[in-house]
Formats: structure tokens, C-alpha cells, sequence
């Protein structure tokens, strides 16, 4: 049974490698300055929200709020940056930009998810 789902996880994988190159060559050729724009608003935003839920140590009693300020963070980045992209003119086609939106929170979230080291608090450690 866990050796299927292994299996299955890395087909699912692979499917969505090969999803994402085939759709990002066929968005690169039209739209580079809309991908690249959605790759800067999403890092921006998944930084700003990891640093501020994820990255205060000592204060457990405030990680509820710290996440919920976190997200509320990515969200305003995310509006600010697109109604400055669209006023600008540097997002060309919007489903183009909201598609490789989301892709690009995805995998920053992913990487960010990894990336991170889970240690518990000092007092908790006792």
C-alpha cells in the first residue's frame, strides 16, 4: 500500500513538470514581462508572509495572530501588485498572469515549506 502511494505521488510529479513546461513554453513566447512580473509579486509575497508567520521564535502564544497577519500580508502584496502591473501595462494577458500567479505561489510555497527548519520553542523543549 505505501509503496502505491509512492508510485502515485511520482507520477503525479512528473505530470505536473511536464503541465508546467509545456504551459510556460507555450506563455514565454508572448508573455515574458507578464511572467516575469508574476514571479517577482509572488516572491515578494511569500517571503514577506513566511518571514512574518513563520520566522518569530520565543512567542508561541502569538502564532496564531502572526499567521493570520502573515497572510493577510501576502494578500494586500499581491492586490497592490496588480493593480500597479495593470497600470503600468506590464501584465499583457491576464490569464496568462493569473495562471503563472499561482503556479509561482505554489512553488514558492513548496520551496519555502522545505526550506524550513521546525524547532520548538525553548521553554516547550522541557
Amino acid at each position: 500500500m505505501l509503496q502505491y502511494k509512492k508510485t502515485r505521488i511520482k507520477i503525479m510529479k512528473i505530470l505536473f513538470g511536464l503541465l508546467l513546461t509545456i504551459s510556460l513554453f507555450f506563455s514565454i513566447h508572448q508573455n515574458d514581462f507578464t511572467l516575469m512580473y508574476s514571479l517577482l509579486i509572488s516572491f515578494l509575497a511569500i517571503s514577506a508572509s513566511h518571514r512574518i508567520a513563520f520566522k518569530v521564535k520565543g512567542h508561541p502564544e502569538i502564532a496564531l495572530l502572526l499567521l493570520f497577519i502573515g497572510v493577510f500580508m501576502k494578500f494586500f502584496i499581491l492586490m497592490i501588485g496588480t493593480i500597479i502591473g495593470i497600470k503600468t501595462g506590464l501584465i499583457l494577458s491576464n490569464l496568462t498572469f493569473a495562471l503563472s500567479l499561482i503556479l509561482f505561489n505554489l512553488l514558492l510555497i513548496i520551496a519555502f515549506a522545505k526550506n524550513m527548519k521546525f524547532e520548538a520553542p525553548i521553554h516547550a523543549r522541557c
